[in-house]
């Protein structure tokens, strides 16, 4: 059964007690409304927090901690949830008296934890240095990103797709506001963070729920000036975020490209962050069946069939209620790779599945459901989900969901797809583009 409880102003644990692990997961997710700007301050203060606080100043420090803490694996990472910009802080760590002279591991880890989240040392000599690293570190990554063909497709979509900017952004902001970016605007971003997100603390294992709030609550939350939050408002909930006009098209040439990618968007009408509803069960099956397996439409048909594209895939989003084909091959195939998709869109919207495709679709989603039931990192992330969607009270049977899923209910589905956004990047000598034709 999982226990709550809110630990400071604004700042909910999340406990899934269970003896199925023999190891203890806690994340701390920091959650808010995403605007413009913040998504590379954001990203650079999750590279900061990695590595640096005043008890472990460095990258070694912070490494020998993790090997003392019997091999403790810590990272941190930027997301998004619908239109919430995200940012986590997780570890993973024995269950403390597993082994010999771990009976304080619990303490041990959370001072840990609290030192890299709230004590990264602003006014210390290395700061500077510390800073421009990380900002290269992330440069690095914004860059590497931009290369990568698929990535650079499906950020550049995404600017089709949503119509808020920042929701159009990439997770890893910009190099143009990387390069603008101080020491003291980042730590002023910390400050917010600290003040003002949304806070949810998951933890999955076998612990002491009380001795678990008692220490979390210790921790100093109220030093930031947090306002009183008792329970999340509907407004700081996640939200699927409002879409662009349909029909938005865009066509990007690049010399050094050596193949076509095409990104598409579909709108999923229908449905909610709050309620996981039929219509979200019957995506899931049609998402496996169009594109989402190597048995699906696309893969057999596209790819193997006609040889048109090195590779293809649909995958879907629910939490910006899109359906995104991916696809790459080389360009003077792009009609063909098109009007290919849509035969096989087509094919679902006549309700040409098979009984064979049917079951086979559900039990590649029930055996995917089972595998992520292994996983304490995906149990504490979904938590954290849960809450921040304002999901309804109560655990959906998925399994019997997705067992009631028909035919009817896919082909529905397939015909009231929209096309959001197209998005061609192609090999050419210049950049160049075509509007909403």
């Amino acid at each position: 059964m999982i226990k709550k409880t809110i630990v400071a102003p604004g700042v909910k644990l999340v406990y899934q007690p269970t003896r199925q692990f023999k190891t203890i997961h806690v994340n701390v997710t920091f959650a808010t409304k995403a605007k413009k700007t913040i998504a590379t301050k954001r990203a650079l203060l999750s590279y900061l927090m990695a590595v640096s606080s005043k008890g472990f100043p460095d990258q070694r420090a912070v490494s020998l901690a993790m090997i003392d803490a019997f091999g403790a694996n810590f990272q941190t990472k930027v997301a998004t949830l619908g239109d919430l910009d995200l940012l986590t802080v997780s570890i993973q760590f024995i269950k403390p008296g597993l082994l010999p002279n771990s009976k304080q591991l619990l303490d041990q880890v959370l001072n840990f934890l609290q030192a890299m989240l709230f004590d990264f040392d602003w006014q210390s000599p290395q700061a500077q240095a510390t800073f421009d690293q990380e900002r290269q570190n992330l440069k690095q990554a914004i860059l590497s990103r931009q290369d990568d063909k698929v990535a650079f497709a499906l950020d550049q979509a995404r600017e089709l797709t949503f119509a808020d900017a920042a929701v159009q952004e990439s997770i890893l902001g910009s190099l143009e506001e990387l390069d603008q970016l101080t020491l003291e605007g980042v730590q002023q971003q910390q400050r917010e963070l600290l003040a003002e997100n949304q806070v949810v603390i998951s933890v999955v294992g076998d612990l002491e729920f009380n001795q678990l709030t008692e220490k979390l609550s210790a921790w100093p939350w109220t030093d930031f000036g947090r306002e009183e939050k008792g329970s999340i408002d509907q407004n700081d909930s996640a939200q699927i975020p409002e879409l662009l006009v349909a029909g938005q098209k865009k066509l990007v040439k690049k010399a050094d490209w050596q193949q076509a990618v095409l990104v598409q968007n579909y709108q999923v009408e229908g449905l909610s962050l709050q309620d996981n509803g039929s219509r979200y069960y019957a995506t899931l099956v049609l998402n496996t069946i169009f594109g989402a397996s190597p048995a699906s439409l696309l893969f057999t048909e596209v790819r193997e069939k006609n040889s048109l594209a090195y590779n293809i895939l649909s995958r879907f989003q629910p939490d910006l209620a899109v359906l995104t084909v991916v696809a790459g091959f080389d360009f003077d195939q792009v009609d063909l790779v098109e009007d290919l998709i849509q035969v096989q869109l087509q094919k679902l919207t006549a309700g040409q599945i098979t009984a064979e495709m049917l079951d086979n679709a559900k039990q590649s989603l029930k055996n995917e459901y089972l595998i992520h039931q292994d996983s304490q990192a995906y149990l504490a992330e979904r938590q954290v989900g849960r809450f921040l969607r304002h999901a309804e009270a109560g655990i959906t049977d998925f399994l019997t969901k997705i067992d009631q899923v028909s035919v009817a209910d896919v082909q529905d589905l397939a015909q009231n797809l929209i096309l959001q956004s197209r998005f061609v990047q192609a090999p050419g000598g210049k950049r160049e583009s075509f509007g909403n034709d």
